[in-house]
């Protein structure tokens, strides 16, 4: 296995360069844009595709009760529009989007699965592709995605007990893998990769203990494996001590990317190709405090957007693509919006909040909380599509 250190400060330099901020919707408890009027955005991930589709999951007041709710920019909605509107009660997972728009997402209540939905985009249409008579063996699906082929990946806990890595396609589901294997002790969530593969993270073994091998691996839709990458405890020679559960993917790439700590204890942001990898950001180096535990996104050249607390202590959104490393915005920037210029800003709480998507044009969509000018007045979350 090939590491190739990156050297930060050189890179660094092109943070100079201005970045091209849009409003995509904006979620207040009164007086919204582009949503309903009394909306909110917790700590939902915003979705991209690189045709300008923007989809996230959000909550609303409708009729008197709090309601989640799924939206979407595409064509059919050039201004935005809510495509899904659950019971009360009902909870909406984080969507998935792939480059034609399709868009997977999981509705859920406290004791069941209720239906996995799957969007069409060139008809413009909704489907349940599976409810609660196809979901009673699944206690829990978690993290679904759709790539290009049309093919349902997420990971999924059985009344059993057991967990397992699903893909679902043609009214068929198959094992991937499955910690019924005795040499695994757990399994990480999971993301295509390079078409129909499969990368996560797993804990090796029997036992759940952070003393056990944990390896990055890619599978097959055979559920074949290759290890990627691994730990000190799986590989004596390795300088990683841990890795973060969520491996950043791209399925049209074989880029992948995650956060790892090395055995001196500082944590790293690592860029991967096959079985080469660069470390890419190093806590304390390259105007990096601290890296946040959200996984990075990858598109498919391999272009890297993660959250990261900078040098002065701000939480900001940092871009890589190879030959340029920038911090694109920053906790106290200034935007303009609907309600003219505002800054992102939070008098509770961190002022960006979920993960992030980055595109194949590397337009990075995400939230932010912004506040007037000058901080008199909160203005709620904005979801922000950033051009480096």
């Amino acid at each position: 296995m090939t590491l190739i250190k990156i050297l930060l400060p050189f890179f660094i330099l092109a943070n100079i360069l201005a970045s091209d901020v849009e409003v995509v919707a904006r979620a207040n408890s009164y007086g919204s844009f582009n949503l309903p009027d009394s909306s909110f955005v917790l700590n939902s991930t915003v979705r991209n595709n690189s045709k300008g589709s923007i989809a996230f999951s959000f909550s609303s007041v409708i009729e008197e009760q709090m309601k989640m709710g799924m939206w979407v920019r595409n064509d059919h909605y050039p201004a935005g529009g809510v495509i899904h509107i659950s019971k009360a009660g009902d909870y909406i997972s984080d969507p998935f989007i792939n480059e034609k728009g399709d868009i997977v997402f999981t509705v859920f209540n406290e004791l069941e699965v209720v239906a996995v939905y799957l969007y069409k985009n060139k008809k413009n249409n909704l489907e349940k592709v599976l409810d609660t008579k196809d979901t009673s063996i699944f206690l829990s699906i978690k993290n679904p995605e759709v790539n290009n082929s049309g093919t349902i990946l997420f990971r999924a806990s059985f009344r059993t007990g057991e967990k397992a890595i699903i893909i679902y396609k043609d009214n068929e589901f198959k094992t991937i893998a499955t910690d019924k294997d005795p040499k695994i002790a757990y399994l990480f969530g999971a993301s295509f990769i390079d078409g129909n593969n499969i990368a996560l993270k797993v804990r090796e073994g029997s036992s759940l203990a952070e003393s056990q091998p944990d390896t990055i691996r890619l599978y097959d839709k055979r559920g074949h494996f290759t290890r990627l990458n691994s730990d000190h405890d799986f590989d004596e020679n390795s300088i990683f001590s841990h890795f973060n559960n969520t491996i950043g993917s791209h399925f049209s790439s074989k880029y992948f990317a995650f956060i790892a700590k090395l055995r001196n204890g500082k944590s790293v942001l690592v860029r991967q190709y096959d079985d080469s990898f660069q470390i890419i950001a190093t806590e304390g180096e390259g105007g990096i405090s601290k890296l946040e535990y959200f996984a990075p996104s990858v598109n498919e050249r391999g272009s890297i957007a993660f959250r990261a607390i900078n040098a002065s202590k701000k939480r900001a959104i940092f871009f890589f693509d190879g030959f340029i490393f920038k911090e694109v915005l920053t906790e106290g920037d200034l935007i303009s919006t609907d309600q003219s210029t505002a800054v992102i800003h939070s008098s509770n709480g961190p002022a960006f909040g979920g993960g992030l998507t980055i595109n194949n044009n590397d337009e990075i969509a995400l939230q932010a909380k912004v506040s007037t000018k000058y901080k008199e007045e909160p203005l709620g979350t904005a979801v922000l599509s950033v051009s480096p």
